[in-house]
C-alpha cells in the first residue's frame, strides 16, 4: 500500500513539472521577444571546452599566463597577491558576454590554493579586438566575504570602488599608446541591466524575487565596464556610474544598455559557483556550512527519541533552502512526494531530503532502507526531467540523509539507470514478497543483518554489502552525528572467507 501510494504522489509530481515546463516555454518565449534589441549585451557560464572560440582563446590564455608571472616580477605596488606556486586559471567556469556580433569577452577566475577569505577575487579578461587578437586584463576585486557569498547564490553585487586593474602587456589594449601595467590610467564602470520585470536594478537587486524564481523571470545583472580615464569625448552608458538614474536617451537600448558596442571591455565578477564543478565531499561540506540546513539537521537529530519520524525537502534556493519540518503518519512515515506536490512552486528546484529514525521504534534500523532508496531516484529523477527548466542530463546534487541512533548518514547517486531498475524490481514487488525480502535478506543475521539490534559496523557493512549485490548505482557517507560535519565515504572490504568489513575514507577538504 505504502509503494502504491508513493507511485500515485510520483505521477503528481511530474504533471507538475511538465505544467510547469509549458509555462517556461512561454516565459522563454517572452524574454526573447523582450531582448530582440541589436547589441543587447548577454552572459552566460560555459567551459572553455564550449568556448566558440577556443582554438583563438588557447594561445591567449599561454600569453596571459606568462604576463601573470611578469606581473608578480615587476609589481612595486605592495599587492599581497602571491603569483607562484598554486596559482592557476580556472577554465572550467567561465563567464561569456556577447553583444552583437562584433563584441565578446572571456572571464576566468584566477584560483589560489589555500586563499583567505578576505583574499580579492582575482579575474583574467580577454576581450576581443578589432584585428581579432584579444586584450588581457587582469581585474582584482576587494570584496567582503558577504558580498562574494551574495555572488555564488546569485546576488549581483556593484564593484564601483572596489576594482585593481591592471593591464597584462603592452600593446594587447587598444589604447592609443597607453603604457603596460600602470593601472592608474584605467577605470571601471558598473552598469545595470534591471531585472525582466524592470523594477529592480542596481538600487534593489537583493529585493527581486527572481534571485530565487528564475523560472519567472531574468535577476537584475551588473556588469564592470573598463575604459579609458581621459577619452576624447565622454562614453553616454545611459545609466550613470552608479547603474541610477541614466539616460534615455534614442541610444539607449533595452534594459537602458547602449546599442552601441560597449567601450573598451565589459565584463562581470567570475566567483566560483559551489555547484559547478560538484563532487559528493564538496556538496556536503557546502551543505555543511549552511546554516539553514544545519538548524533542519539538529531538529532531526533531537526527533531521533520521539514517536513520529521528521522530514525536511531540501531546495536549491538561497535563503530558503528547506522546507517547513515535515511530521511523519500515524505509521511514522513520511511520503515525500506528496509534500513536493504541497510546495508544488520549490519542486523543481528540490534535490534533497533528509529525515530520522527513531530509536524507540522497534521496528526502525540504524541505516537507510530500501523505501529511503525510492526517494533518493525521485530526486534524482526531478534534477535530470527536461521538463525541469533547471534540468542537467546526469544528476549532481541528488541526495538523501538520515539521521538515527547509530549515525548520521548520505546517500549519493553514480548510476541513475541503475537506481531506476532497482527501484523498479523493489517497487514491484507485492507486499507477501516484500515481506519475504526484509526477513530472509536485508534483516536476516546470516545476509545483510541490518535489523534495529545489529550494532553501528554491521548495519553499515551489511547495508555495503546490499548496495554492491544489488548493483544500485549509489555511494554511501558518514559524518558526525553531532557536528554534521567530517564526511567520510564508506567503501565495502571483502576479508576473504565470507567476512567483510568498511573502509572510512576522509573527504578532506
Amino acid at each position: 500500500m505504502k509503494k502504491k501510494l508513493f507511485l500515485r504522489l510520483c505521477l503528481m509530481t511530474i504533471a507538475w513539472l511538465s505544467l510547469n515546463s509549458c509555462r517556461q516555454d512561454i516565459l522563454q518565449e517572452k524574454e526573447t521577444y523582450n531582448n530582440s534589441g541589436a547589441f543587447q549585451l548577454t552572459s552566460k557560464r560555459i567551459s572553455l571546452d564550449e568556448a566558440k572560440h577556443k582554438t583563438k582563446l588557447l594561445p591567449e590564455l599561454e600569453k596571459a599566463e606568462v604576463g601573470i608571472e611578469d606581473f608578480a616580477k615587476n609589481n612595486l605596488q605592495g599587492k599581497t597577491v602571491n603569483y607562484g606556486n598554486g596559482v592557476s586559471i580556472d577554465t572550467d567556469d567561465v563567464i561569456y558576454i556577447e553583444k552583437g556580433s562584433d563584441f565578446h569577452s572571456y572571464t576566468f577566475h584566477i584560483k589560489h590554493e589555500n586563499a583567505p577569505a578576505d583574499a580579492p577575487v582575482e579575474n583574467l579578461v580577454l576581450t576581443v579586438q578589432e584585428d581579432g587578437t584579444y586584450s588581457e586584463l587582469l581585474l582584482s576585486y576587494n570584496f567582503t566575504p558577504q558580498e562574494k557569498q551574495n555572488l555564488m547564490i546569485g546576488i549581483p553585487v556593484n564593484a564601483k570602488g572596489k576594482v585593481t586593474i591592471t593591464e597584462l602587456a603592452q600593446g594587447t589594449y587598444n589604447n592609443g599608446g597607453l603604457m603596460g601595467k600602470q593601472v592608474c590610467v584605467l577605470v571601471e564602470k558598473t552598469m545595470w541591466n534591471p531585472c525582466s520585470s524592470g523594477a529592480h536594478d542596481g538600487t534593489n537587486a537583493n529585493q527581486c524575487e527572481f534571485i530565487n524564481n528564475m523560472q519567472n523571470g531574468t535577476p537584475p545583472t551588473a556588469y564592470v565596464v573598463v575604459v579609458r580615464q581621459c577619452t576624447a569625448q565622454p562614453v553616454d552608458y545611459g545609466l550613470g556610474e552608479s547603474g541610477e538614474n541614466g539616460g534615455s536617451g534614442p541610444q539607449n537600448g533595452p534594459g537602458g544598455l547602449s546599442n552601441n558596442p560597449p567601450e573598451e571591455t565589459t565584463t562581470a565578477p567570475n566567483v566560483p559557483l559551489p555547484f559547478r564543478n560538484l563532487t559528493p565531499c564538496l556538496q556536503l561540506k557546502v551543505m555543511h556550512e549552511n546554516t539553514n540546513i544545519t538548524a533542519k539537521m539538529t531538529e532531526l537529530k533531537n526527533n531521533i527519541g520521539g514517536t513520529n519520524e521528521k522530514g525536511v525537502l531540501i531546495r536549491n534556493i538561497p535563503g530558503n533552502e528547506t522546507s517547513d519540518i515535515i511530521l511523519g503518519n500515524d505509521n511514522g512515515d513520511i511520503i515525500y512526494p506528496y509534500y513536493e506536490s504541497s510546495y508544488a512552486p520549490f519542486v523543481n528546484q528540490t534535490y534533497g531530503t533528509a529525515h530520522n529514525h527513531l530509536s524507540s521504534n522497534p521496528n526502525h534500523i540504524g541505516i537507510f532502507t530500501p523505501e529511503d532508496i525510492n526517494q533518493l531516484y525521485m530526486n534524482g529523477f526531478i534534477e535530470t526531467y527536461p521538463g525541469n527548466p533547471y534540468y542537467i542530463t546526469t544528476p549532481k546534487k541528488a541526495i538523501v540523509f538520515v539521521i538515527t541512533d547509530k549515525g548520521y548518514f548520505a546517500l549519493k547517486i553514480t548510476d541513475l539507470e541503475k537506481l531506476r531498475l532497482f527501484v523498479n524490481w523493489y517497487g514491484n514487488l507485492t507486499e507477501k514478497e516484500t515481506k519475504k525480502y526484509m526477513k530472509d535478506n536485508f534483516q536476516k543475521e546470516s545476509e545483510y543483518n541490518i535489523r534495529p539490534t545489529a550494532t553501528h559496523d554491521q548495519q553499515v557493512t551489511g547495508f555495503l554489502r546490499f548496495m554492491q549485490d544489488k548493483d544500485i548505482g549509489v555511494e554511501l557517507y558518514e559524518g558526525n552525528k553531532d557536528t554534521f560535519g567530517d564526511w567520510k565515504k564508506l567503501e565495502l572490504v571483502n576479508n576473504g572467507n565470507g567476512s567483510y568489513s568498511y573502509n572510512s575514507i576522509p573527504c578532506n577538504l
